[in-house]
């Protein structure tokens, strides 16, 4: 059957989909404050044209091809309803969590719409960013300052040498 033949693809997407429908359930009870990330849905949509482009010139226009495209936008809309937030764990962005502990400052950035923000998070070796509507501000603040998070000039003042 010529189904068969991408027997691998529909595998994965299927393990996709089981991974991140239970993240889906288990991370939207543990989240605070939720927020959002920001541009997911447009760089996301972008991703699954260029990939049915690629199939359908690759492959050709068949069912099988369609089944194939139409169940990676499926796999690729359920990765982004994964919620993102703040929990008391730590600060979730899609599926990874960053840990309070691993968190090495943040920063509110206003580069955003108006009535939002973006909270930039940085563990060490990677850059995090959270879009969060404006009125949940002082929540954010007070969750990271309870966990002894530093801010950016916090940071940055510990970490500089200090000159006489």
């Amino acid at each position: 059957m010529f189904l068969s033949q991408y027997w691998w693809a529909y595998a994965i997407c299927g393990v996709v989909i089981l991974y991140y429908g239970v993240r889906m359930i288990l991370q939207g009870k543990e989240i605070k404050i939720r927020g959002f990330i920001p541009f997911k849905w447009s760089a996301s949509g972008l991703m699954v044209v260029i990939l049915a482009a690629v199939a359908f010139i690759r492959i050709g226009f068949n069912l099988a091809t369609v089944l194939l495209v139409l169940l990676i936008a499926v796999t690729t809309a359920i990765t982004c309803l994964v919620p993102s937030g703040i929990s008391d764990r730590g600060v979730f962005v899609g599926a990874r969590l960053a840990q309070y502990e691993k968190i090495q400052y943040y920063a509110f950035e206003n580069n955003l719409s108006d009535g939002q923000f973006r909270l930039r998070i940085y563990t060490g070796y990677r850059d995090l960013s959270l879009g969060f509507p404006e009125e949940e501000k002082e929540h954010v603040r007070a969750y990271m300052t309870a966990q002894d998070v530093l801010t950016f000039a916090e940071y940055k003042a510990k970490k500089s040498p200090k000159r006489k």
